[in-house]
């Protein structure tokens, strides 16, 4: 069921399982120029088994733009407040990209509402310097009015060759969602995602299930920076799904959801 709610003064579009029952809850934070819809197939391979809570973030998808640029932190304080909203007490966290990013500092700002954190293509650690300056190039394409050369080019990378084929569909639907974001919601994003900061240490202090997924052609996450994260992260488990790239949530549903299922039961042994 989608609702909307007032979350940390942004108007937010949000999801919430229509049975939620007994069952753990997993709340689902998308990627950068996604929206809840990037999770559709997802949440229907998690629902046999958790309950599911996703949103837009703030200047994503139907969710009001804001004013400022949204730091990673103001992600969070707008996914607790969903929680808060919605009287949940404690949930598994799952992060695509940079909704990694976001599920990072929620993990870190409230560890007593956070069960387990499960990254998808995603990284605790802060942007190289080389990655910063890609941020401010994209910056720069935005400004002048040009975002069609990202949402163009960037939806069809996400996809590991051997499956951009099958996954048409789902591409198209992706570049949809991301022509839909508002200019100044991903310029927003953009400037929170070059300035946040290594949460690597403060995770390691956490006492919860920690995963990090990853494909194996990946571009956006390549061969050599997976390892830097796997070694900067020795307290995750990590999982490598084999012919899959940005998007394994798409490319690899069951497996990823079983991860996710996996993972959550950690909490309870």
């Amino acid at each position: 069921m989608e609702r909307f709610a007032i979350l940390a003064g942004t108007a937010t579009r949000y999801y919430v399982s229509d049975d939620m029952g007994d069952k753990p809850v997993v709340m689902l934070i998308h990627g950068y120029m996604e929206s809840i819809e990037s999770w559709d197939v997802l949440i229907k391979a998690l629902e046999a088994h958790v309950g599911v809570v996703a949103l837009d973030l703030p200047g994503h998808g139907i969710s009001e733009v804001p004013s400022d640029k949204c730091t990673m932190s103001y992600f969070a304080d707008t996914a607790c407040a969903l929680l808060d909203k919605l009287s949940i007490d404690r949930a598994a966290v799952v992060g695509h990209s940079m909704g990694g990013y976001v599920a990072c500092a929620f993990a870190t700002r409230y560890p007593e509402r956070c069960s387990a954190l499960v990254l998808l293509h995603s990284s605790p650690l802060a942007d190289t310097p080389e990655r910063a300056a890609d941020r401010l190039r994209e910056i720069a394409v935005i400004e002048q009015g040009r975002k069609e050369l990202l949402t163009s080019v960037n939806p069809s990378r996400s996809f590991a060759p051997c499956n951009v084929e099958r996954m048409e569909e789902t591409i198209d639907a992706l570049s949809e969602q991301a022509m839909m974001t508002d200019d100044e919601g991903i310029l927003a994003a953009l400037r929170g995602m070059a300035e946040r900061e290594d949460l690597t240490g403060k995770l390691a202090e956490l006492n919860i299930p920690q995963c990090a997924v990853f494909g194996t052609d990946d571009y956006f996450i390549p061969e050599e920076a997976r390892d830097r994260i796997i070694a900067m992260t020795p307290y995750m488990t990590h999982r490598i799904i084999p012919d899959t790239g940005h998007q394994a949530h798409h490319e690899a549903t069951e497996m990823v959801a079983g991860i996710i299922v996996e993972t959550v039961g950690e909490t309870n042994r």
